[in-house]
């Protein structure tokens, strides 16, 4: 697959999104003036930037306004951390910190700050602010900023009101948001204000205008920087220079930053599943999974010929697949499993320790249990139904051969999803290590899944990785040991799956879906090509066959693999 072909992939999953998008949102002149000023901002970006820089940015300002695709997590998930960030800074001197979110009216402050008091739980707030009402976007998101704030004591401005005027609604809500935050710079000067609102309120000519001008009314100072999340244009901006991968800030001018944590595919899917009823909210139950789950087939088999054509696979019919959602084990013995599945007894032990592993597993020849409907697990989905296509199906005996098996199974899906949503990621070996460290430090034991993985990741999966690099960088035998597939069923299928991203991660670059040639390693041969990953997928190895050597091949023929970051820490 060419580069210009994978493109031409993400583009037309965005335009095919884009089309049904026009179909739900109205597009008055309010609306459509609002998108040309907010398209006007983002026409591209002067140059990459890191994230200390940006943070020097923010310290330097006293209003950061950061634009909120409502619907996708990765926009709240970066607010969260640029407060974590500013929680953790020792040259605050003292400032104030104070975060204003447009998702709760500002009629309702009174309940926010006793939410924020402890004075009534989180639920008590929804209720009191009508959350489905006045807002009704996914709340985690939301949530995770409150959870944040508490704990770092931070303020919170509630922003939002409900103009009646229905011609000019836009407007009004930053005219009432601007008051907001000009009579809290005129409280506290020396304060920084964190505002997430809207994408198309931080144009500058919207709601940093708004503000600008009552700042100079009552002669306040503000030095604002604005910080667009995810635009498109910047990211095709990116594509281009082959570096979506590499760079996740850029910088427009010294009071303008740009953050890509996310694809235009997964930004617009993310409104799509919302409104299409395909989001997953505390306490859904499994009729709302089944009324959509005709829509989640058709988006998987849409995908699977996708991944399929551009990966010049043959256009062969796809296996028929019914999408179910994963049980609960708790409400589940093995026989109400087999009720539920409408299948023998058999399988309920493999579907048990899928369960228990959270991992996407086919029951018979057509029915595959998913545990959520996000865009990476319907690609997810739709790369196990296209290499079921090809043949391949997961082996769960306790045996070698089934494990590595499994695993390069495993690197092909992820292999396959992250042509759909690039941006995916996967903890890398220190990211691991990490993660495991700050859960020992916390005493952090989370639920019975969590505890199995920290358990799977320690105990197999590095000590693993450690050999397996040895092996390939230093040439040392590779010291197999036999603990990965002779433990239980759901631990295996835990590693397999760990270890195989990883794996599929590595085979990604090496095929090239992009890094610069500069970074590609000139001279270097152990790395893979488009056409030699495609006959991978075509050919399953036989029963009997060596799989730790079809293994342990592709790690060696990665090798020269130049990734765009060590761990995602990097990042934003």
């Amino acid at each position: 697959m060419r580069r210009t072909t994978f493109l031409s992939l993400q583009r037309a999953l965005v335009k095919a999104r884009q089309a049904r998008m026009r179909s739900y949102i109205e597009q008055t002149p309010e609306l459509e003036r609002y998108q040309s000023d907010y398209l006007k901002d983002v026409t591209g970006y002067d140059v990459p930037s890191y994230p200390e820089e940006l943070m020097q940015r923010v310290l330097a300002s006293n209003v950061v306004y950061v634009g909120d695709f409502h619907t996708l997590p990765h926009s709240q998930k970066f607010f969260v951390r640029l407060l974590t960030r500013l929680q953790e800074r020792s040259d605050l001197n003292g400032r104030k910190i104070v975060c204003a979110m447009e998702a709760f009216p500002s009629s309702r402050q009174d309940e926010m700050d006793r939410y924020l008091a402890g004075e009534i739980s989180f639920d008590e707030l929804l209720q009191a602010v009508r959350y489905p009402q006045t807002w009704g976007f996914p709340v985690q998101g939301y949530r995770e900023v409150l959870d944040r704030c508490k704990e770092a004591g931070f303020q919170v401005l509630a922003l939002n009101c409900f103009p009646r005027r229905r011609e000019d609604r836009l407007h009004r809500r930053d005219i009432h948001a601007g008051r907001i935050i000009g009579r809290a710079i005129a409280d506290d000067p020396d304060c920084l204000i964190a505002v997430l609102i809207g994408e198309l309120h931080v144009a500058r000519s919207h709601l940093p205008g708004r503000v600008q001008e009552i700042a100079k009314k009552r002669k306040l100072n503000v030095e604002p920087l604005i910080v667009y999340t995810n635009p498109d244009n910047i990211y095709w901006q990116l594509a281009r220079s082959r570096l979506e991968y590499m760079v996740n800030i850029v910088k427009l001018d010294n009071q303008r930053f740009c953050v890509i944590n996310s694809t235009p595919v997964a930004k617009y899917d993310s409104y799509l599943r919302f409104v299409e009823g395909l989001v997953e909210e505390a306490g859904q139950d499994e009729e709302d999974f089944f009324a959509g789950s005709l829509i989640v087939e058709e988006q998987v088999e849409d995908l699977a010929r996708r991944i399929a054509r551009h990966l010049g696979l043959s256009g062969g019919a796809l296996p028929e697949v019914e999408i179910l959602p994963a049980p609960d084990l708790e409400d589940h013995g093995d026989s109400d499993l087999s009720t539920y599945l409408e299948k023998s007894s058999v399988d309920a032990p493999v579907v048990r320790a899928a369960v228990r592993a959270s991992q996407p597993v086919f029951v018979g020849r057509n029915l595959l249990l998913v545990h959520r409907v996000s865009l990476n697990h319907v690609a997810d989905a739709a790369a196990r139904l296209l290499l079921r296509g090809q043949g391949w199906d997961a082996r769960y005996h306790r045996t070698r051969e089934s494990f590595y098996y499994n695993v390069v199974h495993e690197a092909l899906v992820y292999f396959g999803s992250k042509l759909i949503n690039p941006k995916r990621t996967v903890k890398r070996v220190d990211d691991l290590r990490e993660w495991l460290l700050r859960c020992e430090q916390e005493k952090s034991h989370g639920s019975p899944g969590v505890r199995g993985e920290q358990q799977v990741i320690k105990r197999y999966v590095l000590p693993h990785l450690s050999k397996v690099g040895r092996h390939i960088k230093e040439g040392l035998p590779f010291q197999e040991g036999t603990e990965l597939y002779r433990c239980r069923l759901c631990r295996r299928m835990e590693a397999a799956r760990i270890i195989g991203k990883r794996l599929g991660e590595r085979l990604f670059y090496s095929a090239r879906v992009g890094l610069p040639d500069s970074l590609k390693g000139k001279g270097k041969t152990r790395s893979m090509t488009n056409e030699q990953v495609t006959a991978v997928w075509r050919e399953p190895p036989e029963p009997g066959a060596d799989t730790l050597e079809l293994y342990l091949s592709l790690w060696a023929n990665t090798a020269d693999v130049v990734e765009h970051h060590a761990s995602r820490v990097d990042w934003f």
